[in-house]
């Protein structure tokens, strides 16, 4: 991996220094398929590069009881195909079960399709050129 992962969350000083820049790139947020929005209890994942700027995101965020949704999974195209975007998504896997929650849902881009299909995910339909996927995580 390129970066470090850590999780950081609102109320971290750092918070908006890392994610700021994300949320105020242009191309970041048409890539992600609109506005990066930042709601309480967000778990932000962020791998860092080796200066400290955020190179990948991703988010889980919490739904209906016992559900969460990832969103806003990115990963900069200097950084891509060599597995951030596999790794982020399995530490929110990780939290998502650490928090007891039963199912997860995203909305995949054409790139990242595979990647959640190999992770367990199934489509549940469309939406655009986005695929909306769901994962079982009931034992």
């Amino acid at each position: 991996m390129t970066g470090r992962i850590i999780e950081v969350e609102r109320n971290d000083p750092r918070f908006w220094l890392i994610i700021g820049p994300l949320c105020a790139e242009p191309s970041v947020r048409k890539e992600v398929g609109g506005p990066i929005s930042v709601l309480p209890g967000d778990r932000w994942f962020v791998a860092l590069g080796a200066d400290g700027q955020a190179i990948a995101c991703g988010v889980l965020r919490r739904g209906k009881p016992g559900e969460a949704a990832l969103a806003h999974a990115w990963v900069h195209p200097d950084h891509r195909r060599n597995s951030l975007h596999a790794e982020l998504l399995e530490r929110r896997i990780d939290a998502a079960r650490e928090d007891g929650l039963r199912k997860l849902h995203t909305v995949a881009s054409p790139e990242a399709r595979s990647n959640y299909e190999r992770h367990g995910f199934v489509e549940t339909g469309k939406r655009g050129k986005f695929t909306v996927m769901i994962l079982d995580l009931a034992p």
